[in-house]
């Protein structure tokens, strides 16, 4: 006689698990005859006077073998998330999610941003294409460009002070505190702005557009002959 395995919720925390519902989603078959989803036919229930019609079809269910010293962590999970299933859910889709952000290159980029006397944080997946360095008033415009992990583009922008050249060269700019600061060396904001495509980045920067374009047609690296 076959044993049927027991679940996790009801054999005390004990492989192997059993999972229904896999797809966060789910949808019913739509052939019910397919034996590799149910292969038993449709049941009516509550066919009695006065009473509504309804069917009950079996879902998927996907078994998933845990082993003893795992078996805690999915207890875990299945307490902060509505129930084992959601977990596992969710877990392979940030699996799938850092394996692509690794084929693609793509790494975690965090920026500290200043805007309008407010600093916060952000983070994105993404790389660096470019860094473009442009003259300003009082110091040097510096614009960053990322490709993200979804295919647009982020500009970080931000301008470093620059000295008189009087003083430039002199130590003894050291002498006083304020110069110890980063944010003594930086004019104004630190921004950051998505674009779509490199299209809609030319419309606000031309310039920047041509850089980014001449980065993206290059070769990764140069290989010297040494």
């Amino acid at each position: 006689m076959r044993r049927r395995p027991r679940s996790f919720e009801g054999s005390g925390g004990r492989s192997p698990l059993i999972i229904k519902d896999l797809d966060p989603n789910p949808q019913p078959p739509t052939n019910i005859h397919s034996p590799t989803l149910n292969t038993e036919e449709p049941r009516l229930c509550g066919l009695t006077n006065g009473e509504s019609m309804s069917m009950v079809i079996n879902m998927p269910t996907k078994n998933i073998y845990v082993s003893e010293a795992d078996v805690e962590l999915f207890e875990r999970a299945a307490q902060h998330a509505d129930s084992v299933s959601a977990a596992v859910v969710q877990a392979l889709q940030e699996y799938l999610t850092n394996r692509h952000n690794t084929e693609k290159g793509y790494g975690r980029i965090e920026l500290a941003l200043y805007e309008n006397g407010s600093r916060r944080k952000v983070m994105f997946y993404g790389r660096e294409i470019v860094r473009v360095e442009r003259p300003v008033d009082g110091g040097v415009q510096i614009n960053t460009i990322y490709e993200t992990a979804k295919g647009q583009l982020a500009v970080a922008t931000k301008i470093r002070r620059l000295l008189p050249d009087e003083v430039k060269g002199s130590y003894r700019i050291w002498d006083h505190p304020e110069t110890w600061s980063r944010e003594f060396w930086l004019i104004g904001d630190k921004t950051l702005e998505v674009y779509p495509d490199i299209a809609q980045l030319e419309l606000a920067d031309a310039y920047l557009a041509e850089q980014c374009k001449s980065a993206l047609s290059a070769k990764p690296y140069e290989v010297l002959d040494i």
